[in-house]
């Protein structure tokens, strides 16, 4: 079952930065990953389904407030 059946209004997901990212710095960036989240958006929209990003917590707190 895919979720346009389920009759959603939303889709909620991370974005992965290692993906878009893959070496960490701005200036190198992966059209491959780019291309997945473009289309992955486009489709949700296509179906009137609203795409919301959200941050990756978990990482986000294992690098951040190391002890």
């Amino acid at each position: 079952m895919t979720i346009v059946f389920m009759q959603v209004d939303f889709y909620q997901f991370s974005i992965s930065w290692s993906r878009i990212l893959p070496i960490g710095h701005v200036n190198v960036k992966n059209p491959a990953g780019i291309d997945y989240y473009n289309q992955l958006i486009n489709e949700l929209l296509h179906n009137n389904i609203q795409p919301m990003v959200s941050p990756i917590y978990q990482r986000m707190a294992s690098v951040c407030c190391k002890d």
